[in-house]
């Protein structure tokens, strides 16, 4: 020890002897409540450097010497809470600055969610809820408008769900009898129109059929065609497939392969004036025996046109015939026969076959048979298929399935596609 902490050691004694004996008769005589209300506080607090105080406090010293639980369980926390106005200290916070300040973000990533999900007692939350009162206080159209769907549906796996699904439990569950008897069948089917529904599929089927048929024809006209056009050493590549107006303009014979608007070959005509011969032949039979019978009831006489007097009857044939070429052709352009042929008479142009022409090729038809039949061979050298009857009244025969495609077969086609590919 130094001299210095000596002396001051020995000048130190005599004041704790006097402290020790004066502080404890001061202090009883003073009245600590009289001394607290004498003084002034506020001023005492505007006096003191508070930065200055903390400062020097050394905090986690403090804390590391506090007894935190003897502090707390002195606390009556009831009175505190008691005696503070909650509702004038949250009018006096800043919400949104306490806010602002708090990162969120950290919080949730030191949250372990799942230990929290963990502890929550769903079930008991949804027991506390009030479902209905939540769902009357949602405005769900606006939900909706917020939605985008076209995201939501996006991200959804369809297929995952379906397999999630039990559709034989959700079928179980559906009231078959419940759902019928509240559907309007007669509603339905009124809409539906089940009669032309049955009428379409039957035309439909009807129209394969026949197109099908038709192809056949059309391939060996083709064939015969082309193997004419050999035998006269001509190219028939260059030999014009059409009426300008039915196809176009003057395609050449192979380029394509589909006959809608070309010239018809001579099996389909052969084959729809035959048929046509038959209808004539077999309508006018059925007509003069309806008229025989009516005869027969109405005047109890007998009428046999075959028998007294048969120029007569030829007479009424060739009228009858000449009705029925020259009606259908001037108001269609084709007969009964040439329309189940898919064939049709126009013009040179192509454009639709005038009354005038109609009867003219009707009245030069029977000439084209005389002579070996050379006015109807011509269809087969003529380079637009003409026969006598087409040249005299400047028509032509294509072919016209209505709305449908004249087509050759597939075999056929797909031969000529293979030849022109390799020529």
């Amino acid at each position: 020890m130094t001299e210095r902490e000596r002396a001051r050691g020995v000048f130190q004694r005599p004041f704790d002897a006097i402290a020790s004996v004066v502080v404890p008769v001061v202090a009883d005589a003073v009245d600590p409540d009289d001394l607290v209300d004498r003084i002034d506080v506020n001023a005492l607090i505007d006096r003191i450097d508070v930065d200055a105080v903390l400062d020097r406090i050394d905090v986690n010293a403090l804390v590391v010497r506090l007894d935190l639980d003897a502090l707390l369980d002195r606390v009556d926390l009831d009175a505190v809470l008691h005696r503070v106005d909650l509702d004038r200290l949250v009018a006096r916070l800043d919400v949104d600055a306490i806010v602002d300040r708090v990162d969120v973000e950290r919080i949730v990533a030191r949250l372990d969610l799942d230990a929290v999900v963990d502890q929550v007692d769903v079930q008991r939350v949804i027991d506390r809820v009030d479902l209905d009162a939540v769902v009357d206080q949602v405005d769900v159209q606006r939900v909706i408008d917020r939605v985008d769907l076209d995201a939501v549906v996006d991200r959804v796996d369809v297929q995952r769900v379906i397999d999630r699904v039990d559709l034989d439990a959700v079928v179980d569950r559906v009231d078959v009898d419940r759902v019928v008897a509240r559907v309007d069948v007669d509603a339905i089917a009124a809409s539906l129109d089940i009669d032309a529904i049955v009428a379409q599929s039957t035309k439909g089927v009807f129209g394969r059929f026949i197109d099908l048929l038709r192809r056949q024809v059309v391939g060996i006209d083709e064939v015969s065609m082309r193997a004419v056009s050999g035998l006269l050493r001509r190219d028939y590549e260059s030999l014009p497939a059409g009426p300008p107006l039915a196809v176009g303009h003057d395609l050449p014979a192979t380029a394509p392969h589909t006959m809608s608007g070309r010239y018809a070959g001579p099996v389909s005509r052969v084959g729809a004036l035959t048929l046509d011969l038959f209808v004539i032949s077999s309508t006018f039979t059925l007509l003069i025996a309806g008229v025989s019978y009516l005869v027969n009831v109405l005047f109890g006489g007998s009428l046999d046109l075959t028998e007294s007097s048969g120029w007569i009857a030829g007479v009424v044939l060739l009228i009858y015939g000449f009705s029925y070429f020259w009606m259908s052709q001037a108001i269609t352009g084709r007969t009964l026969s040439q329309g189940l042929f898919g064939l049709k008479v126009v013009r040179s142009d192509g454009s639709p076959l005038s009354p005038g022409a109609a009867a003219i090729r009707t009245v030069v038809l029977p000439f084209s048979f005389l002579v070996l039949g050379l006015g109807a061979l011509m269809a087969l050298v003529d380079r637009r298929r003409r026969a006598l009857q087409d040249v005299v009244a400047g028509s032509a025969v294509v072919y016209d399935w209505g709305d449908r495609p004249a087509a050759l077969p597939a075999p056929l086609t797909r031969f000529l596609d293979r030849r022109d590919t390799t020529s």
